[in-house]
């Protein structure tokens, strides 16, 4: 069951992550280059992060959504996933090393 609901989760943000973007594909870019700050540009970055999550492991995925998308407390993520606290802890170190160079291996690609 509580598998269940983390996979409910991910679902539902990658559900709003998809409905942000088709409502993105309807606006018109001329006239948003008068709008846009330097600022706002870096959400653009957002798009590189989805893909390098997607392309983690589902242990390392699950951490990340639960932890640092939906902000779930760690205790309720251990008790989720059936792993101790620290395990989170740990999980999330090693998803983010991934995500961080998946990102860099994808800046050497361009």
């Amino acid at each position: 069951m509580k598998a269940y609901i983390v996979i409910i989760n991910r679902n539902k943000a990658i559900n709003k992550y998809n409905e942000n973007k088709r409502r993105a594909q309807n606006i018109d870019y001329d006239d948003l280059e008068e709008q846009v700050t330097p600022k706002q540009l870096d959400l653009f970055e957002f798009e590189g992060l989805h893909s390098a999550i997607k392309k983690l492991p589902d242990k390392y995925k699950d951490i990340i959504y639960l932890y640092d998308l939906m902000d779930v407390p760690v205790e309720t993520i251990a008790d989720l996933l059936h792993i101790t606290e620290d395990a989170v802890y740990k999980r999330v170190s090693r998803a983010r090393t991934l995500i961080k160079r998946l990102l860099e291996a994808g800046e050497k690609d361009e």
